[in-house]
């Protein structure tokens, strides 16, 4: 393609010198062109356009998990070291140390599932694709529903999202006064 853009100016002028009765665009996205034989054209546009939309799903589904565990599968790691997510929530990672006792209630991410280092602001589709492929393969390898991981809803009160912010093994012990548990249920 490089070679056609270079002789002709243009993956558009290329197309035209063979002839568009020969041969049609089916996607013009820069990077992403795809040219196909004309009678073919429509039907590989059509194709294109649904693997593209499958792409887009999938990054959104990835981005419908909770922060913490889309970091899980992100966040770098030091040599010996691996990455394990709390299965239940409030949703945490911890990195710890190879061979150090994995905590009650975390499971761990094993790196073949991972993209350690991966910006997540910046992350493509199909980055994002490819990270929620290895999260539902993960899912499965460990025997957990991937439905249990459902971002914090946000119109959830301040007193659910104080709750879920603590660790999971003070929450029985933690005494909160009525008159304050009131004013955090009104806060949204």
């Amino acid at each position: 393609m490089n070679d056609l853009k270079g002789a002709y100016g243009g993956l558009l002028a290329a197309v035209r010198a063979a002839g568009e009765d020969r041969l049609k665009i089916a996607d013009s996205r820069p990077g992403r062109e795809v040219i196909a034989p004309a009678d073919r054209a429509a039907d590989i546009g059509n194709e294109v356009q649904q693997l593209s939309a499958t792409a887009r799903a999938a990054g959104s589904s990835f981005d419908s998990l909770p922060k913490s565990v889309q970091i899980a599968f992100c966040v770098r790691t030091e040599a010996g070291e691996i990455v394990t997510l709390r299965v239940t929530s409030p949703f945490d990672y911890k990195r710890i140390k190879v061979g150090e006792l994995v905590r009650p209630g975390f499971r761990v991410i094993a790196e073949e599932y991972r993209k350690p280092g991966l910006a997540l602001s910046s992350a493509t589709v199909q980055d994002k694709q490819a990270l929620w492929q290895q999260f539902l393969a993960w899912a499965q390898q460990e025997q957990l529903d991937p439905s249990t991981f459902q971002a914090a809803k946000k119109d959830s009160n301040a007193l659910a999202r104080f709750l879920a912010a603590q660790p999971s093994d003070i929450i029985g012990r933690i005494v909160i006064p009525a008159d304050i548990a009131e004013i955090l249920l009104r806060r949204s």
